[in-house]
């Protein structure tokens, strides 16, 4: 028979793991039956004499057959060490029923905890009457499976005396297995007195309805004991645990060891004496069935996230008030001290004025008046005011040019136009260019900065030589006299004169 993982190309997810090793599922090549293989930790090997001891211990108990028990098929070896093939039991371990259970809020009644102890103990009792030096030995929630028909399966029970070769001390043993075993004066034996202390630490898991913390065995146990309430029955609310079932538990954790169980035995038959005392509460296995539906309801269900902690609050803290410094106090000098000191007040020594000073100060003074006084800024001026600046002659003979009145106004009409000579262009070349310049102005700036409102004819032309001068300047004048803008051209001219 040839095992074959569920999952050949992929490596196996483990169906379980704890201080024994790994467990995965496997399907029997030859049967097609599903098979979970215990791969123990390579860590558990170094002993030598632990291989020896576990083979033993199946070869005797491979007769042994039960149905509260999985069948222990063989002992195999695989690349990491040994394997454990036994039948694949389906169902819950009783280490992740209380875990859920106490993670989610599901309350384990009495009723039902009492039914997983009477299939329990009797189990275990079973087993020790069948070979009376053999105990299970790492008895725990661990290595109880619980089946969807409410039935206990214990499986692993083929390892005690291997791992008791280790020779693992109390605290270890709990620590790394979950394995409790009573208080002895050298190592620790896996016997009957074991497996009757494991099964007290069971029954009060399941009174308290979570598992046993790390920190809790073995010290904190009597104080759990007698905090235990009962949940459930009749009543329907919790209520201090019935007597005769407190004072059993005490006895199979070996609280006190000489009332202790010595047997599996022994606890069952005083769990059915103290079964039968207590009234209010039934072992009964509806109790477990409607436990377990409940229970797999709440595996349906997705977990609830906790609501995430609002963040802490900011404090806002003022910043520090920064001491002004009060003025220093003012020390006033008495009344009668200060009347008493004697103000000096200097005398001005008057100025002698000197004769020098005084002629200057006569001459300087129009001076500072003047340019006290503001500039006047001069107006346009007219193109026959420029020219007469020149104080030409007359021309001989020239008739004085005619106007028209109705063209002109009355400050125009009183203004005449002076009368030049052949000197005006005999003066050389110097005084032509100024004349020149003068009469070209107003062509010059006002066709620049006005020449989209002046007209066209308005405009003065420059001879094209200083001879025909002479000839064209009336007419110019004539025109530009007639001239809406001539007052607008006389402007310009004048500012050019200043540039």
């Amino acid at each position: 028979m040839t095992p074959v993982t569920a999952t050949a190309n992929q490596p196996e997810a483990p169906l379980f793991s704890d201080g024994l090793g790994d467990r995965v599922v496997a399907v029997d090549a030859a049967t097609g039956d599903l098979l979970q293989i215990l791969r123990v930790r390579p860590q558990l090997l170094a002993v030598p004499s632990f291989e020896f001891a576990l083979r033993e211990r199946a070869a005797r108990l491979a007769n042994f057959r039960h149905a509260y028990y999985a069948r222990v098929r063989r002992i195999d070896r695989h690349p990491s060490g040994l394997a454990i093939v036994s039948d694949h039991v389906e169902g819950i371990r009783l280490s992740d029923m209380l875990r859920v259970a106490s993670e989610r809020g599901l309350q384990i009644d009495l009723n039902a905890a009492l039914c997983l102890l009477r299939q329990l103990v009797p189990s275990i009792a079973l087993l020790h009457e069948n070979a009376r030096d053999v105990a299970h030995g790492l008895l725990a929630p661990e290595r109880l499976i619980v089946t969807p028909r409410a039935r206990v399966i214990v499986v692993e029970h083929v390892m005690g005396s291997a791992v008791e070769q280790l020779q693992f001390n109390r605290d270890r043993l709990w620590q790394d297995l979950r394995v409790s075993v009573p208080m002895s004066a050298g190592p620790a034996r896996f016997d009957h007195r074991a497996d009757v202390t494991a099964i007290g630490l069971v029954a009060l898991a399941l009174v308290l309805g979570r598992p046993i913390a790390a920190d809790e065995y073995p010290l904190r146990i009597p104080g759990l004991l007698n905090d235990a309430r009962a949940r459930g029955g009749a009543a329907l609310a919790d209520q201090p645990l019935p007597d005769a079932l407190h004072n059993w538990i005490g006895r199979a954790l070996q609280l006190d060891t000489r009332q202790g169980f010595q047997s599996a035995t022994e606890a069952q038959i005083a769990l059915e004496e103290a079964l039968a005392n207590v009234d209010e509460f039934v072992a009964a296995p509806i109790a477990l069935e409607t436990f377990l539906s409940r229970y797999i309801g709440v595996m349906l269900d997705p977990p609830v996230m906790p609501a995430p902690a609002p963040p802490p609050p900011i404090a806002i803290v003022a910043p520090a008030s920064v001491p002004v410094p009060s003025p220093a106090p003012s020390v006033a000098a008495p009344l009668e001290a200060l009347e008493e000191t004697p103000v000096t007040v200097p005398e001005k020594t008057p100025a002698k004025v000197t004769e020098k000073a005084l002629d200057f100060a006569v001459e300087k003074a129009p001076e500072k008046a003047a340019a006290k006084a503001p500039e006047e800024k001069a107006g346009p001026r007219d193109i026959a005011e420029l020219l007469g600046d020149f104080n030409l002659a007359p021309l001989p003979g020239s008739a004085a040019p005619t106007h028209d009145a109705r063209h002109e106004s009355a400050a125009q009409a009183s203004q005449t136009v002076p009368k030049y000579d052949s000197r005006f262009t005999a003066g050389g070349p110097p005084r032509w260019r100024r004349i020149a310049m003068v009469a070209g102005a107003p062509a010059r700036f006002g066709s620049r900065r006005r020449r989209s409102s002046v007209p066209s004819r308005c405009r003065p032309i420059l001879p094209a030589s200083p001879s025909s001068w002479t000839a064209s300047r009336a007419a110019t004048l004539r025109r530009a006299s007639r001239s809406t803008r001539a007052r607008t051209l006389s402007s310009s001219a004048g500012a050019a004169c200043r540039v």
